[in-house]
């Protein structure tokens, strides 16, 4: 292998396929009580769907002629509506001004819209309607919110009644009935609805409940008898699909380079998905909270944010020098939509508002800078002690292509010595350091070189010697 290019590829998670819902739009909820206070929610599974003439209509007390509701306007606000996109409608006019009433930005995946918002929707009645307020106006006795397509095929019902009418047996399905009235302040919602299936029974099916506890307009659905919702099947509509992610890196001396294939987005133009890079060094194994809003830059543990990057983007340049022998991981997460208008930045986990990440398979990649033994120095057989005037040759048989020598004494580089061979004549332990194309350094076994001073030789004039006479005694 080139020591240039280090690429580790991983798929993070191992699934057969990203769910395709087949089912566009269901009737998820909705809520009795006086006309302005009630409401429906729908759930849209299918993505880049056009509801352009679409209409949700209710039904009669009787379950036996339609009445009325709503066609969705052919603007292109309702031409390009992405999956897992929450759409409240109120069944008169705006409660309040708040971001919980009223909220017409898709960015976040969410609307609460009025029936008498004219921007929106036309109005719809059907051919038999008795009463001109009748459209939209919830029965105790039983009732049903229908969906129809711009065609006028039924898409999906969710109705309540005791017995089950004559138009709701006659129904297509898929379709729901709670067997039960409901009265004002009480709410008939799909429950369990962990899987499209639940969405269509029987009359009286256990897939359906009515009570006025745990109400949740515009939030995952949760069961009359416990706080159990059902935000995993929802989080999965509003999710990305990105079957068999990869991500790949290539390590130079001044960056990594990233490049990866694209998760599922079949309407780029609206920058609702794209997605979020980081980069760990501590082995981390960092996962987005779903619905939150992380910042360029942002730390969380050992684990940065390096970008967020458009749908459409296919590569990326981290501008970092890795430290040799340390591994980095790379983490890609496709996601889709913005900021919640309601709950902001940090949205419960489980509510699945706002942007939602998927976990479930995303990308990874390993980049290191890998540190690879040095070659062994040789001498020309001349010893490596020796007086002044001596030398030794150091050398390595031969370098690798694109390495760049530089000896080393005492650990400082040698003026000028960029060669496989160097006569050493000083004292010191000597060393190559060879600098690979990706920047990191290869250090050679080291040889100590001991200089001993030439010895000297002193001379001293003769002494001097003078006449003496001996004195016998």
């Amino acid at each position: 292998m080139n020591p240039r290019f280090l690429i580790a590829l991983s798929i993070a998670s191992l699934l057969t396929l990203v769910r395709v819902f087949a089912q566009p739009v269901v009737v998820s909820e909705y809520y009795n009580d006086n006309p302005p206070q009630e409401w429906t929610e729908i759930l849209v599974l299918e993505d880049n769907l056009d509801l352009r003439g679409w209409v949700v209509t209710d039904n009669n007390a009787s379950q036996t002629a339609r009445q009325g509701g709503v066609r969705f306007k052919s603007i292109p606000y309702w031409q390009h509506v992405r999956a897992g996109t929450i759409i409240g409608i109120w069944h008169r006019d705006y409660i309040s001004n708040s971001p919980q009433d009223f909220d017409t930005s898709m960015a976040d995946g969410r609307v609460m819209l009025a029936k008498n918002d004219t921007r929106f929707f036309d109005p719809y009645a059907a051919p038999d309607v008795q009463f001109p307020d009748a459209p939209m106006n919830l029965a105790q006795e039983g009732d049903i919110m229908e969906i129809f397509d711009a065609q006028g095929n039924h898409v999906h019902g969710l109705g309540h009644r005791a017995t089950p009418g004559s138009y709701w047996l006659a129904m297509p399905e898929p379709k729901l009935n709670t067997a039960s009235a409901l009265n004002n302040g009480q709410s008939n919602r799909v429950f369990p609805g962990s899987v499209l299936s639940q969405y269509n029974g029987p009359h009286g099916a256990p897939l359906s409940e009515a009570c006025a506890v745990n109400i949740t307009r515009t939030l995952p659905n949760k069961s009359c008898s416990s706080s159990v919702s059902n935000w995993e099947f929802w989080h999965a509509a509003r999710r990305p699909q990105w079957t068999f992610p990869r991500l790949q890196a290539t390590v130079t001396s001044s960056n990594v380079q990233l490049a990866w294939n694209s998760a599922l987005d079949p309407y780029p133009q609206d920058s609702t998905q794209g997605y979020l890079l980081v980069r760990d060094s501590a082995g981390q194994d960092f996962l987005p909270e779903q619905g939150r809003i992380y910042r360029d830059g942002e730390r969380i543990g050992s684990t940065v944010v390096l970008a967020h990057l458009p749908s459409t983007a296919t590569s990326y340049i981290d501008p970092v020098s890795l430290v040799c022998g340390v591994s980095y991981t790379y983490r890609l997460f496709a996601y889709r939509y913005g900021q919640d208008d309601e709950y902001g930045a940090y949205p419960p986990p489980q509510s699945t508002r706002g942007r939602q990440y998927n976990i479930a398979s995303f990308a990874q990649v390993t980049a290191l800078k890998q540190v690879e033994q040095g070659p062994a120095l040789r001498t020309d057989g001349s010893p490596t002690t020796f007086c002044d005037g001596g030398s030794v040759v150091l050398s390595v048989p031969s370098i690798p292509p694109g390495y760049q020598a530089q000896w080393l004494r005492d650990g400082a580089a040698i003026s000028g010595a960029t060669s496989t061979t160097y006569r050493a004549t000083t004292g010191g332990e000597y060393r190559l350091r060879l600098r690979r194309p990706d920047g990191c350094f290869v250090l050679s076994d080291s040889v100590i070189v001991t200089v001993h001073p030439s010895p000297t030789v002193t001379t001293f004039p003769p002494p001097a010697f003078s006449s003496a006479k001996i004195r016998r005694s």
